[in-house]
Parts: structure tokens; C-alpha cells; sequence
């Protein structure tokens, strides 16, 4: 019975990671292809690569519970479970492969949530900030607005050997005033530092708000750079994905905004309760198909009312890890929704295990 656990949940998780893994891949594509080069089909598998850890750890809870019950429900059609009880077996030792296969999917998601997802949406957000700053000449566009971290980009023209004509920049970067910057012509250029802008034959702008005076400075010649070097990836605020368990819950991560504070311990308790998912629908889905008689029928009342407790706990955790990122207070209650559920199921599976379980004495057709 394990062994049949373990084929059709990775099957399921498969299929499900498989598909949704294609799904969300394509939101890099437009990305990876702007910057094309010789290492785009590299880039796009690895960005795509880095959202397994976070597909898994939605998806294989879900694939555990519907792992349970198509097995178990074709045990019982098959009389196999029938057959099992008549031999004196108990609903805990009928469970046994079910409590174990979630126990190992708890294992599981706990490694991921303690360092697999935190690195890899690590790496994927920085890879997509480089990626986000590495300009192509094609990705600038002729005739509309190119938009930039602290810059607005506007040409009338622009050629094949990134020659560009008719150069409007505004330019609004730290903390300064924004100025304008206009240029007849100009080129597109790479350099070690990023991609630049050579401006030729034009004006800077600048409004100063205190004297209500506009000032205007010809150039020759100037530069702007497409990449603001002094928004480094370093100085990124990381998102509460991208930070490990004991930055999470660190005094030293957790000085300053008292909302952003909360955001994190409520990722921390969801990193912490998420991997008890697993555990807890297997066992749903057990109790909910062991207890009571058995029907050669398909009796689809059973899986449906185990799929309402599961859609219950996991909407009760979700509506409780939400608000317990303004209000703490509801973080027991979240714990709670999971843990009473697996303390109940237990009982219910233990409850008369002590006793040889006897032989239904008629099976329902």
C-alpha cells in the first residue's frame, strides 16, 4: 500500500509541478529574450529551475491528499481493504502507510522551507534585477517612452549599429532634483559598468523649485547612464521570501518598520506550519475513508467531504498567517487549525487499536 502511495503522489506532483512549472516559466521569457545572447536558453532554464523549491512546496501537500484517497477508495473497491480487516487489522495499522508517506513529504517540505526556498528566490531575484538592468539596443524602442530605474527615455530614431536621433532623458536618481536632459544625436554604448547613452549637441534642464528659475546648460557631449550603479543588488530590500528562518525571527532583521516586522515573523510561523500541510490532509483524507463500512459502490460522499476539510484548513491558514501580518495575535490560531486536526485524526485512528478489528459482517453492494 505505501509503495502505491509513493508512485501516485510523485506521479500527481509531477504532473502538477510539470504544469504549472510551464506556466509560470513564461513570464522570463520576454525578459531572457530582450537580453539575448549566447546564454539565453541557460538563463531561462535556470530562472525557470529556481521556482521548483516554491512549486513543490505548494503543490506536494495537495498531491499527498489526492495520492490518499484515489488509493485507498480503489483498496476498497477492490476489497482489498476488506479483506485486510477481516485478517484482524486495525484502522491505525490500515493508516500506517499514510501516516508515514506524509511524515516524509513533512521532512521534505521542512529542508525546502528552511534553506531551498529561501536560497533560490535569492538567486532568482537577483538574476532578475541583473537581467532587468542589462539593456539590449533592441529593447530600446523609437518613438515612445523606455522607462528605467530613475530614468525616462525617449528617441525619434534609432538605427541598426545603436546610432539614435531626436534624445529626450529625464532623470530623477538619488535624491537629487530631476533634471532634462535634450540631444540632437547620440549612440548606444556598453561598458564594464553597464549600458550608457553618449548625448551629443544638446541642453540640461533643470527647474529649481525654490527661486521658480529654469537653467539651461549646453553640451558638446554627455553621458548617461542606463543603469543606476548606486541602487546596487547589495542595497536591495530583500522580500521575506528571499530571508532564512533565523534572519526572519533576528532582532537585528527585525529593527525598523513595525509592519515590515510583523511581515516577517508571519513568513517565519508559515515556514515553520507549512510543512505540517502534508501530514495533515493524509490524515483527513485516512480518517474520513477508514471510518465507517466499507461499499464495493463508489462512494464519492467521503473524498468530497474530505475535500471540504482540507479546502477548510487551508483557507482558515491562509486567513490567519494574512492577518497576523498586521496582528500577531492570530499566529496561535493558525498553529491551531493544523495541529487539532492531526491530534484528532490520530486519536480517531488509534481509538480501538488496541483491538483486533473484526470481520464487517456484510458488505454493502
Amino acid at each position: 500500500m505505501f509503495n502505491n502511495l509513493i508512485l501516485v503522489t510523485l506521479f500527481l506532483a509531477a504532473t502538477l509541478i510539470g504544469a504549472v512549472w510551464l506556466i509560470q516559466s513564461v513570464q522570463f521569457v520576454e525578459m531572457v529574450v530582450r537580453n539575448l545572447d549566447q546564454d539565453a536558453l541557460f538563463t531561462l532554464g535556470k530562472l525557470s529551475f529556481l521556482l521548483l523549491p516554491d512549486l513543490v512546496s505548494l503543490i506536494l501537500p495537495i498531491a499527498v491528499f489526492i495520492a490518499v484517497l484515489l488509493v485507498y477508495t480503489k483498496f476498497i473497491a477492490d476489497r482489498e481493504l476488506l479483506i485486510l480487516r477481516g485478517l484482524g487489522m486495525s484502522n491505525w495499522e490500515l493508516a500506517k502507510p499514510v501516516i508515514l508517506m506524509g511524515t516524509i513529504a513533512m521532512v521534505l517540505l521542512y529542508a525546502i522551507n528552511i534553506y531551498f526556498l529561501p536560497k533560490s528566490f535569492q538567486t532568482l531575484r537577483g538574476m532578475e534585477s541583473t537581467l532587468k538592468n542589462r539593456v539590449s539596443i533592441s529593447f530600446l524602442q523609437e518613438g515612445v517612452f523606455n522607462d528605467f530605474p530613475g530614468l525616462t527615455l525617449f528617441m525619434r530614431k534609432r538605427g541598426k549599429n545603436g546610432e539614435l536621433s531626436g534624445i529626450l532623458a529625464y532623470i530623477n536618481r538619488d535624491n537629487n532634483p530631476p533634471y532634462t536632459l535634450t540631444a540632437e544625436q547620440g549612440s548606444f554604448v556598453r561598458t564594464p559598468e553597464g549600458p550608457n547613452i553618449i548625448m551629443k549637441n544638446g541642453s540640461r534642464q533643470e527647474f529649481d523649485p525654490n527661486t521658480g528659475k529654469l537653467s539651461i546648460l549646453y553640451f558638446d557631449q554627455t553621458v548617461v547612464a542606463l543603469q543606476n550603479n548606486n541602487n546596487t543588488q547589495q542595497s536591495r530590500l530583500r522580500k521575506p521570501s528571499e530571508l532564512f528562518l533565523p534572519e526572519l525571527f533576528s532582532s537585528t532583521k527585525l529593527d525598523g518598520d513595525s509592519t515590515y516586522r510583523k511581515r516577517l515573523r508571519a513568513e517565519g510561523h508559515q515556514r515553520l506550519l507549512s510543512p505540517l500541510y502534508p501530514l495533515a490532509f493524509a490524515l483527513m483524507g485516512a480518517v474520513l475513508i477508514l471510518l465507517g463500512s466499507f461499499s464495493r459502490r463508489t462512494d464519492i460522499r467521503r473524498p468530497l467531504y474530505a475535500t471540504c476539510c482540507v479546502i477548510v484548513i487551508q483557507a482558515l491558514c491562509l486567513v490567519f498567517f494574512n492577518l497576523s501580518g498586521r496582528f500577531p495575535i492570530f499566529i496561535p490560531f493558525a498553529y491551531a487549525s493544523v495541529i487539532l486536526p492531526i491530534l484528532v485524526c490520530l486519536y480517531l485512528l488509534s481509538k480501538g487499536s488496541d483491538k483486533t478489528a473484526e470481520t464487517p459482517k456484510r458488505l454493502k453492494r
